[in-house]
């Protein structure tokens, strides 16, 4: 079973009402993550967080992608200077 249908369905055993707030569009996922929506585009493409697909409709549990962009690793950012540093 596809990874969005079995998502789905236990969204929908855990809370029989399952409410549309608990799912988001791609804008709204952005706007709670203060990103763009080009950001979630790729995050999406990447699959680097769970999205759940119902024929053309996209949509996103904002507390699973919350888990694994939080669980996700990160890389420290680290400066190269030129030779002879940045005064040269």
């Amino acid at each position: 079973m596809p990874y969005q249908l079995q998502t789905l369905r236990l969204m929908i055993m855990k809370d029989k009402k399952a409410d549309a707030d608990s799912l988001l569009t791609k804008r709204e996922l952005a706007q709670k993550l203060k990103v763009s929506e080009r950001t979630i585009t790729n995050l999406t493409n990447s699959r680097m967080i769970p999205v759940i697909r119902m024929g053309y409709i996209v949509r996103y549990d904002y507390v699973e992608c919350l888990k694994v962009l939080k669980d996700s690793h990160t890389v420290e950012a680290i400066r190269i200077e030129p030779r002879g540093g940045f005064n040269a």
